[in-house]
């Protein structure tokens, strides 16, 4: 294989590595109970949503099965069995647009690690030697350009969440239903902006790190089989 197919072959499997890896850990954590509760615990948002705590935490296994798929709808009583329902119809047909973006996401995801594993496969298989010397090494320099990009956003995100979270919902979402009201609302007032702030930070520095030992593993991995073959040839 000429070393341009192997250098376009490690640019387009690390630009893919990078999303499935960002998708898996966004699902992650978006899934995540227990970090949801953790968060909600440390800024008391059951005192801001005006709920109890076992109720928040009611309403918030509902919204992960319901993201997740494992349930249909978004009934969920003020208390088991009575009360009054917790979401009204819009932060019921905006969650159905979470829940959508969601199972995309997840489509899409398999699809990438498919692709990834093909792709992977298919090169060690058609040139080891092109693999050895190229393939790793622009990975490496790949996902270093990628992991400059990611800092650069998340560092502008951190800065202005709400820009950032207003860009977000402007390019994923195609109505205004994520436009929430505190005073009618519960959804926004059991996840306000410094609830996802936390999500965001619990998202990043977890993908940051994984990132990171991918990408060391791929340089060290490159450097090690040259660094053998070397060896072989004098």
């Amino acid at each position: 294989m000429r070393k341009w197919l192997v250098v376009t072959a490690a640019i387009v499997f690390s630009l893919m590595l990078a999303l499935h890896m960002l998708l898996s850990f966004i699902m992650l954590v978006g899934m995540d109970e227990e970090l949801y509760k953790k968060a909600q615990v440390a800024d008391e948002i059951h005192s801001y949503a005006g709920i109890s705590q076992e109720t928040l935490d009611r309403a918030t296994v509902g919204l992960i099965d319901y993201m997740d798929g494992r349930r249909d709808d978004l009934i969920i009583l003020s208390e088991p069995g009575t009360g009054y329902e917790l979401f009204n119809a819009r932060e019921k047909s905006h969650m159905a647009d979470v829940k959508n973006l969601f199972a995309l996401a997840k489509r899409i995801n398999f699809g990438l690690f498919i692709t990834i594993v093909f792709l992977l496969i298919f090169c060690l298989a058609y040139d080891k030697e092109g693999m050895k010397k190229y393939f790793m090494k622009y990975c490496a320099i790949t996902l270093a350009v990628i992991l400059s990009a990611w800092i650069i956003i998340a560092v502008l995100a951190l800065i202005d969440f709400t820009a950032f979270w207003t860009a977000f919902h402007k390019l994923f979402f195609t109505n205004d239903l994520w436009l929430l009201d505190p005073s009618t609302d519960l959804l926004i007032r059991m996840m306000p902006q410094r609830f996802f702030i936390r999500i965001l930070s619990e998202i990043l520095w977890r993908f940051m790190v994984s990132y990171i030992l991918v990408m060391g593993l791929l340089a060290s991995s490159h450097m090690l089989l040259n660094r053998t073959k070397r060896n072989k040839d004098k």
